[in-house]
């Protein structure tokens, strides 16, 4: 027997309680069937929560991906989430913001690298062999 539930938090008593020998959350489920590590046959019972059967036809019918707490919150208007969710969602939206200028700041110093290292080696290049090192300072 399979225990299929939408988060861990449900799976684990169920499969405790003995409803199922093991469990998954719908999301591990589904990964494990599509890398082919989980097989099901026709003697296999699958014991499926409610929530987790909706969200479970929505992906197959679908042909959808599983999305996170966070999709979902990021789709939600601010005026319908409690406030302790909208001050989480609005410390996450804040953090990937300043990670994607990180990166971008990161990507943008990565692609002149190469002309700074080309423009140095010309500079040094260009000095001929007849033009002295001297900066004009006398010991």
């Amino acid at each position: 027997m399979l225990v299929l539930a939408p988060t861990g938090k449900a799976v684990d008593p169920a499969v405790r309680e003995g409803a199922g020998d093991e469990g998954y959350t719908i999301a591990k489920a589904m990964q494990l069937l599509r890398d082919n590590t989980l097989q099901l046959d026709r003697s296999t019972l699958v014991i499926v929560d409610e929530d987790a059967g909706r969200l479970a036809r929505a992906i197959i019918a679908n042909h959808d991906q599983p999305i996170t707490a966070h999709e979902v919150a990021a789709q939600t208007p601010s005026a319908a989430m409690p406030e302790s969710v909208r001050r989480i969602h609005d410390r996450r939206a804040s953090t990937l913001q300043r990670r994607r200028a990180t990166y971008q700041s990161w990507q943008a110093d990565a692609r002149s690298f190469p002309w700074a290292m080309t423009t140095a080696r010309e500079r040094h290049n260009s000095r001929g062999r007849a033009q002295s090192l001297d900066y004009g300072i006398e010991m």
